[in-house]
């Protein structure tokens, strides 16, 4: 199971490492923080104070682009640097890092490409880079223009393209930039999958770690700069396809095998344990 700490800005709470450390305690196997990496970036004893607590996947570190310029619109100066610093001390502490880009038409869509290529540079620090198109506004955005909402609008075949134009080396493929809800059919079958020692819901939502991949460089290629997912070499919509059903399938079976029928009430026709 995952536990995420968000806000705001969670490593400002004077609790935040002893929440990390309770997560861990009551059996959160992954307990993540997304931040601005400001905190991480001052002290490199707060990251190792982090990771002992229990926080080792993963800082979900803001990050809008390549240089200060590209992260001015945050108004904090030498925002980038800062970025820069957090990563190389969550690095050093031993805490795994996923750039978290949420991505504006025409704010920032221009950084794509040198975002990819600064991952690709960079295999050993960072774990994953999540692309978060920004498709609607909502919230403090209420307010804004149908006009300014169309031109800022920014989907996954956007991305795609981007992709495609500023790195060079990965073909516009959608099977590149799969939304994040793919990993719902691998949760739902790892549910179901013969265990001995992790109750239900142990490895959900996260992927089962041969499928994880799909995010992540193939290990072969991340030291050769090479861009390609393990995702372009699968069918993805078949495999999708397929899971369902063996899941669907399954999941019958595997609801009376939970199900205990000895705390329902009298009147309440129930099937028994199987």
């Amino acid at each position: 199971m995952s536990v995420q700490f968000s806000g705001g800005e969670p490593t400002m709470s004077p609790y935040f490492l002893q929440a990390v450390s309770h997560a861990r305690k009551i059996g959160y196997n992954s307990v993540q923080a997304a931040t601005n990496g400001i905190e991480f970036a001052k002290s490199k004893e707060f990251c190792k104070q982090a990771f002992e607590a229990g926080m080792r996947y993963y800082a979900y570190l803001q990050f809008d682009g390549i240089g200060n310029d590209a992260n001015g619109h945050r108004q904090v100066g030498n925002l980038f640097d800062v970025k820069l610093r957090a990563i190389e001390n969550m690095h050093e502490a031993g805490i795994e890092i996923v750039l978290v880009v949420t991505i504006v038409n025409n704010v920032n869509n221009d950084q794509v490409g040198a975002i990819v290529k600064f991952a690709m540079e960079n295999p050993k620090k960072i774990a994953f880079v999540s692309f978060q198109p920004v498709l609607l506004f909502t919230g403090r955005d209420e307010d804004i223009t149908p006009e300014r909402r169309l031109r800022q609008r920014y989907t996954l075949s956007h991305l795609a393209k981007d992709v495609s134009q500023q790195v060079g080396k990965v073909e516009a493929d959608p099977r590149l930039v799969s939304p994040s809800r793919f990993i719902a059919t691998f949760a739902g079958f790892s549910d179901l999958v013969p265990r001995s020692r992790f109750p239900v819901g142990a490895r959900s939502p996260a992927l089962p770690p041969q499928l994880r991949s799909r995010h992540r460089y193939h290990d072969q290629q991340r030291d050769q700069g090479m861009g390609a997912g393990a995702i372009v070499s699968l069918d993805a919509q078949q495999l999708v396809k397929d899971v369902t059903a063996i899941t669907d399938a399954a999941r019958g079976k595997a609801f009376l095998q939970l199900h205990d029928g000895s705390g329902s009430p009298e009147e309440l026709p129930c099937v028994p344990r199987a």
